[in-house]
């Protein structure tokens, strides 16, 4: 087994872990809504005074669920990823490069996201609640985990692909604008 198959192979035993207790939770905060505490946020770039938001005390059922099919999402289209065994599925591997790359983006926008009223209104920044912590530190996980080994998956490509179109590039335009003899 390569290195990368058991990378992702480990990275897909860990989602399914964490699926474990995200279903309970999500069957849970369909019926129990999450209190509301309201808090004064500081103000955003180009706004000069703080606001009271009323924000949930955990995420609510939108949010786990959307994590969970995301989870659920990235274990169906790692699959190709794994050693061939007789169950896998016939998916391509380049089917989930979008959805990898979604999720790696959305990781590195949430790790820099800043604590302020316009973006705690949509129930982003508050990282100081200790269960929005957590979801958050979740979705940071599940994005760099498998988006930087697939970058460089990527780059590789581009690399390899540079380095075998270069040279026909280059004698193409040599001899097509070369000096004529």
């Amino acid at each position: 087994m390569d290195l990368q198959t058991l990378y992702f192979k480990a990275i897909s035993a860990m989602f399914t872990w964490l699926t474990v207790p995200l279903f309970p939770l999500c069957i849970l905060t369909l019926f129990i809504k999450p209190p509301e505490r309201t808090e004064s946020f500081p103000p955003p770039p180009g706004h000069k005074e703080p606001r009271e938001v009323s924000v949930p005390l955990f995420p609510p059922f939108l949010e786990l669920f959307s994590m969970f099919v995301a989870l659920l999402a990235e274990i169906a289209l790692l699959c190709p990823y794994l050693r061939d065994d007789g169950t896998k599925p016939k998916f391509s591997q380049y089917w989930g490069f979008p959805l990898f790359a979604y999720h790696f983006v959305r990781a590195k926008g949430l790790a820099g996201m800043e604590t302020n009223w316009s973006s705690a209104q949509k129930r982003y920044g508050l990282w100081h609640l200790k269960l929005w912590k957590a979801y958050y530190l979740v979705h940071i996980f599940m994005g760099l985990a498998v988006g930087y080994p697939l970058l460089f998956r990527f780059v590789t490509y581009v690399g390899i692909a540079i380095y075998q179109v270069a040279p026909i590039v280059y004698w193409a335009l040599r001899t097509a604008y070369g000096p004529l003899n």
